[in-house]
């Protein structure tokens, strides 16, 4: 077994000439030397595809790639198309690493034979570093295990983000890319079609990866300001439904929905909960609201869920969203 196996670094790259060199320069201070370094400006309009030709015209590990913009799942698609290495990584072009971090990850994936290290991360608060530890204890799980312990906490960041993790190439070639036509959540679902076909997991004790949180923060801020239309509602409903498709998919497929039906399906009931709450204090018209509750409630996922799900545990559920609601309202 190679001691020292390439690994591939994605870092897709869009308008962030004001963090893109920290985020570089982080991962070519690494001490695990064999690494080849993808950039994929994915057609940026400032000054950062220069920045990345800077890199790449002096720096040997460093390969630019310049693409139309098409988001940050299809820069992601092209650099693994393009990539060469045993392992695969991916840094987010306004975050950063420590030093000993992928050396780390490596070491572990090997020692411990598994498919999949995962770690804690550093979020980067505007005025404070939180550290987010996985939420599952350390040690070497088996795909089921582990499916079942990511069961107990669904909405944890730790299993819906890609960057704090380590991947092995040969599971996901030509057959897992990330889906262009989630606008959100992509992340997460990149993760359920790798755990599927692997068969070990290894949760680690440490983080190396400093998540920009503020800077996400102030985007997502933006978008929430301009979401609701009728329009946006149908299609960011239509998004969580098919996140919990692939979601629900992977029980079935390891034949472990049935005894935990009620569990898996809570997903949804907080989803119908929290949407139909949010349109009904929005400033559409009636004709719009109901058109936008008619849509979610006759999804033949929401309406499979009704029937899968136990009559108490969903009228409890429900209970308790609605009253997290009231609390955070």
């Amino acid at each position: 077994m190679d001691e020292h196996p390439k690994v591939s670094v994605i870092i897709p790259v869009y308008n962030n000439r004001d963090y893109i060199r920290k985020c570089v320069n982080s991962v070519l201070s690494s001490d695990y030397a064999n690494m080849e370094i993808i950039l994929v400006d994915d057609g940026s309009g400032d000054d950062s595809g220069d920045i990345c030709d800077e890199y790449a015209g002096r720096e040997e590990s460093v390969t630019v790639y310049h693409i139309a913009h098409s988001g940050a799942s299809n820069a992601r698609n092209f650099g693994l198309t393009n990539s060469t290495g045993s392992y695969v990584m991916f840094v987010d072009s306004d975050d950063y690493i420590e030093s000993d971090w992928i050396g780390k990850m490596v070491e572990k994936l090997l020692s411990d034979d598994s498919d999949m290290v995962i770690s804690g991360f550093i979020n980067e608060e505007k005025n404070e570093s939180i550290l987010e530890v996985p939420g599952i204890d350390k040690g070497i799980y088996k795909k089921d295990d582990f499916v079942l312990k990511i069961l107990e906490n669904p909405y944890a960041d730790i299993f819906k983000v890609i960057w704090n993790k380590i991947y092995k190439a040969d599971f996901i070639k030509d057959i897992i890319r990330f889906k262009d036509e989630l606008e959100f959540g992509e992340d997460f679902v990149f993760n359920i079609e790798y755990v599927e076909k692997i068969n070990k997991i290894s949760i680690v004790d440490f983080s190396g990866y400093h998540y920009i949180k503020y800077n996400y923060d102030a985007v997502s801020n933006r978008h929430k300001e301009s979401f609701l239309t009728k329009e946006n509602f149908i299609n960011y409903v239509k998004q969580k439904i098919l996140i919990f498709h692939y979601y629900k998919e992977l029980f079935e497929h390891l034949d472990i929905y049935v005894e935990n039906k009620n569990k898996i399906n809570d997903y949804l009931i907080k989803v119908c909960v929290e949407e139909i709450k949010r349109i009904k204090s929005s400033a559409l018209s009636n004709k719009d609201k109901s058109e936008c509750i008619l849509y979610l409630k006759s999804d033949s996922l929401v309406r499979s869920m009704k029937l899968d799900v136990d009559d108490f545990y969903y009228f409890w559920r429900k209970l308790y969203y609605n009253i997290m609601h009231l609390k955070t309202a």
